[in-house]
């Protein structure tokens, strides 16, 4: 009983301290916290990196047009479809690109059938044999869905580099890219974003990505184009060059692009490209789909 006496004094003399109170949540950073609207700046932006986005903008349009948002299109091109870097073949292939908000798809192949992505899931569609079948889950359509993955990539960011004033930007600022990465990178003005409107490689969802653009310094479209994950200073996965513009329905449009995934063996990109397209004078900035176009 003495022991229990002399603790009962004790703890009289010294009480135990207080709970600490549970710390409050940490409130979002503002620039988290606010929605990204479509076409405006950040607050944060100078103004040589705002005057250099908002040219970017004028200059996608055709001279005197004004500005309609781009939400589909139909695009017919040409393209050049490498497998391996030591595939000599230079034949262009016809292919049919069509997209619609919120980034449906449906593209035909160099195999000649036609990958879906709709409000009703994945599917791919051979007309040769009059079969539609969903996409399988496993090892069997794994390619087909990387392929369909590729498309929705090209897709969203054929339509970010053909409407800037659309794109959502988390952050604005002038870049600088490494002339190791990109030997003739000195010849561009540089802008660095970040926003969820371009795609990068086998992105699992929508986010923040990092994107570089190399603007022309005479007319003030992208001449290349390297996105990235958001971290800052992360290197590249992605390079688009675009070789030409072309004017299409009150935009000017990218004519000519070519993709160049990073080599991670090298950290390079490639000197060819596996996939190049050109766009075809019969391709549609503005179709009417109807409601069947993305079903299966």
């Amino acid at each position: 009983m003495l022991h229990l006496a002399l603790a009962s004094v004790l703890l009289l003399q010294n009480p135990p301290p207080p709970p600490v109170p549970k710390e409050a949540p940490v409130p979002l950073a503002e620039a988290e916290s606010k929605p990204l609207v479509p076409g405006a700046i950040p607050e944060s932006a100078g103004p040589e990196e705002r005057a250099l986005f908002q040219q970017f903008c004028r200059a996608a349009l055709a001279p005197n047009a004004t500005r309609v948002p781009l939400v589909a299109f139909d695009l017919m091109v040409d393209a050049q479809i490498r497998s391996s870097t030591n595939q000599t073949n230079e034949n262009l292939t016809p292919l049919r690109y069509r997209y619609q908000q919120p980034e449906w798809v449906r593209a035909t192949t160099e195999h000649g059938y036609e990958l879906l992505h709709g409000s009703k899931g994945d599917f791919l569609i051979d007309p040769k044999r009059n079969e539609k079948r969903p996409l399988s889950v496993g090892r069997e359509g794994d390619e087909d869905r990387k392929q369909l993955t590729e498309i929705r990539d090209l897709a969203r960011n054929f339509l970010a580099l053909s409407d800037p004033a659309a794109l959502r930007i988390a952050e604005l600022r002038m870049g600088r890219v490494d002339p190791l990465l990109v030997p003739d990178a000195a010849k561009y003005a540089w802008l660095e974003l970040l926003t969820p409107d371009f795609r990068l490689p086998n992105q699992a969802q929508a986010g923040l990505v990092r994107v570089q653009l190399g603007l022309d310094r005479s007319k003030s479209l992208p001449a290349l184009c390297l996105v990235g994950t958001g971290q800052p200073g992360a290197r590249p996965m992605t390079l688009i060059r675009i070789r030409d513009y072309r004017e299409k329905q009150g935009l000017e449009v990218p004519h000519n692009l070519a993709l160049f995934p990073l080599d991670k063996t090298t950290g390079r990109f490639p000197e060819k490209p596996p996939l190049q397209i050109w766009l075809k004078k019969d391709s549609n900035l503005r179709p009417q789909f109807g409601a069947e176009t993305f079903l299966p």
